[in-house]
């Protein structure tokens, strides 16, 4: 089926992507920690920060850079939630958000708040003796609630908006069984002709040259959607120099469709009414009208 032709490369180039990401996430990661010298940001942020010193704010660069280290995964976890489809503009936009702005702006805020700005204070818990330092556990535990529930509650939106993407191509399965397509106007194109006709057989030449490697063919009867093809499709590449045949049970007038980019893209379409081979040789080009 050219849907599912068109998900699979879709798929196909993305998983490339993914891959050339993760290719350069180990190299980059490495230069982040022997050029940036990250290691020296978390040494003087968490490891000896002088209490009234200022040093723990080192923690905050440490904390960005990480981010900045991890950019390839990053922009690696959108397209693996995709799994090569198209979503929609306010999805991609809403995880752009989450991902770039929101979650590393919130574990900076969280950083700020739960570790630079206590050693400032004189406010981590339990630095001595518990019976002098339990008091801090109060002024701690609602800097964690003004701070670190905020990126928790971020994490587990974010977490919710990957597991669920927004897909741009569907609809409700109602909507695709019984929603009838009316075809556009008939084009007069020299791309797609009916050559003749034979109970349910349709003859067309179809301008191959001048078309896609994943074009196709489809018949259907007049009036129905663009994806109940069933089997009565062809790849325009399979048609033998442009001529090729396909057959329909019903009765009534069919519609000879042209798609391209093996989807669902309509270029043009050719209504006709089935008839005999004799009809169709007094008269090669048959009537068309609106279905």
């Amino acid at each position: 089926m050219a849907a599912e032709y068109d998900g699979h490369m879709k798929a196909q180039k993305a998983g490339q992507a993914l891959g050339l990401l993760m290719f350069f996430q180990a190299p980059w990661a490495v230069f982040a920690w022997f050029v940036w010298r990250i290691d020296f940001f978390y040494r003087e942020g968490f490891v000896g920060p002088g209490r009234f010193e200022g040093s723990a704010f080192w923690s905050l660069l440490a904390v960005l850079l990480t981010w900045c280290a991890l950019l390839p995964t990053v922009f690696a976890v959108p397209m693996w939630a995709k799994r090569g489809r198209t979503t929609t503009v306010e999805w991609d936009a809403k995880v752009a958000f989450f991902l770039h702005f929101l979650l590393p702006g919130s574990l900076v805020f969280s950083t700020l708040f739960l570790w630079a700005f206590p050693h400032l204070w004189g406010l981590m818990p339990l630095e001595g003796s518990f019976s002098k330092e339990a008091w801090k556990i109060g002024p701690f535990i609602g800097l964690f609630s003004f701070a670190g529930v905020p990126t928790i509650m971020v994490f587990m939106v974010l977490r919710r908006i990957l597991a669920n993407p927004e897909f741009a191509g569907e609809k409700p399965p109602a909507l695709k069984r019984h929603r009838l397509e009316m075809p556009p106007p008939v084009s007069m194109s020299t791309l797609l002709r009916v050559t003749g006709t034979e109970s349910g057989t349709v003859h067309f030449a179809v301008d191959a040259e001048h078309l896609g490697h994943d074009a196709w063919v489809g018949l259907y009867r007049s009036g129905q959607s663009d994806h109940d093809h069933g089997e009565r499709w062809i790849w325009v590449r399979d048609a033998e120099g442009g001529a090729g045949t396909l057959q329909h049970a019903a009765n009534g007038p069919l519609s000879l469709r042209l798609f391209k980019d093996g989807g669902y893209n309509r270029m043009t379409s050719v209504n006709v009414e089935p008839a005999s081979v004799e009809a169709a040789m007094e008269a090669p080009n048959p009537m068309f009208w609106d279905a």
